[in-house]
């Protein structure tokens, strides 16, 4: 992945807000888009979660912990990354 270094007037324009940003051309053709670095690990990490020796070992002692997500803590968490994603506050 490429690396831009922002200056002070685009990231002051970016707004380091907790909502994606649409990035358009002069004509108003989108180009791309930006969303903060928090929201792109978790999207990141849902779609490719990180490498485990044995994720079934680890699934089996979170269980035994009480390390679960409830499906409506589940829900919850996708509906606040939408609202993230789509700008709402």
């Amino acid at each position: 992945m490429k690396t831009l270094v922002l200056d002070a007037e685009l990231l002051a324009k970016l707004g380091g807000g907790p909502a994606k940003v649409t990035l358009t051309d002069g004509d108003g053709k989108v180009i791309g888009h930006y969303v903060p670095d928090d929201l792109y690990c978790s999207i990141r990490d849902a779609i490719i979660p990180p490498y485990e020796e044995d994720p079934r070992a680890a699934a089996i002692e979170e269980m035994r912990r009480g390390d679960v997500v409830t499906t409506a803590e589940l829900i919850a968490g996708i509906k606040e990354s939408l609202r993230r994603w789509t700008g709402e506050e």
